[in-house]
């Protein structure tokens, strides 16, 4: 077995555990982050395949695919904390982002 396939069996096995995660996660934070890493393990074995057929085109959408699921993470974020704010009851500002 090489290192390669050794990486794509570990990379499939940690899936169903990453939709558990997704499906049943307690909070918006753990949903959140558990779509963060399906992405990023998608990323991954776009990779892996890549490396070990020789395809040419998949290394951009696997960059394409990380870089827009880390937007995404921190655009979620941002909506997230804001609609809890509102929920609270104050005022979400610009200044009180930072705090």
């Amino acid at each position: 077995m090489t290192p390669l396939t050794l990486a794509l069996f570990f990379l499939l096995l940690s899936l169903p555990f990453i939709l558990y995660r997704l499906l049943r996660g307690p909070e918006w934070t753990d949903r959140l982050i558990a779509t963060d890493l399906l992405a990023l393990s998608l990323s991954a074995g776009i990779l892996l395949l890549k490396h070990e057929s020789g395809w040419g085109w998949d290394r951009d959408a696997a960059w394409i695919l990380m870089i827009t699921s880390f937007v995404g993470t921190i655009g979620a974020s941002f909506a997230f904390n804001s609609v809890l704010r509102a929920r609270e009851g104050k005022e979400v500002k610009r200044s009180d982002r930072n705090e």
